[in-house]
């Protein structure tokens, strides 16, 4: 859809679930992006509301390495809290991967989702430099208790991890998953995980192989 620098849009005849929209504008040397915005649509209620604007951009890249060499196919996801934007990309055959994000984006948190490694974060300055994301093979696992707590969150050793990356991983990896209750990390990193709801926060560390458990109530 093209629109004008201001101008409304409306999508009619979306069926029910929750999508994300983004828009973007440029060329391919002079491009500008909105953050991704997450909306629910349903049959009952008004329609969802979301307001995009653009921004610059800037490149971020990289590549994902463990003890074996590079890491293809893995998932690398790209946050900035100060921009509201995230966004996910996948390494070629090399471990390598591109993305663009908003200049004013100074630093983000990237997520990595490797199979076959253990889930790891990474903060990085937003800066033009060649990133190299080393990832463990071996990993253990995380149970929280209480995700309905209203602003709970999760650190890996300092570092948000996004709930939409914690709940794909366990998905994907057989972990269970128990609505607004409880969800379970297999397989991530080793370190310091910190888990916070409001100013009450609880942390352990995570040892390779072993399992910890964090209450958020």
């Amino acid at each position: 859809m093209k629109l004008r620098q201001t101008e409304r849009f409306l999508f009619a005849g979306v069926p029910d679930g929750t999508f994300a929209i983004l828009g973007q504008s440029g060329t391919a040397t002079k491009r500008r992006v909105t953050n991704a915005m997450t909306v629910t649509v349903a049959a009952e209620g008004p329609p969802a509301e979301v307001e995009l604007r653009l921004q610059p951009v800037t490149r971020v890249r990289g590549r994902v390495t463990s003890l074996r060499g590079a890491v293809a196919g893995a998932l690398v996801s790209v946050q900035s809290e100060a921009t509201r934007f995230y966004t996910r990309v996948t390494t070629d055959l090399e471990g390598a991967f591109e993305t663009e994000v908003p200049e004013a984006a100074r630093g983000v948190t990237l997520t990595v989702m490797a199979p076959g490694h253990a889930l790891r974060a990474f903060e990085a300055p937003v800066d033009g430099s060649d990133l190299v994301l080393h990832v463990p093979s071996d990993g253990g696992t995380v149970r929280l208790l209480g995700m309905d707590t209203p602003n709970a969150s999760l650190q890996q050793d300092g570092k948000r991890l996004w709930g939409g990356d914690l709940l794909s991983w366990s998905r994907s990896h057989g972990g269970a998953v128990v609505p607004g209750a409880a969800l379970e990390l297999p397989a991530v990193s080793p370190g310091l995980y910190r888990a916070c709801a409001g100013s009450r926060c609880v942390e352990q560390t995570l040892a390779p192989g072993a399992a910890i458990e964090l209450d958020f109530r």
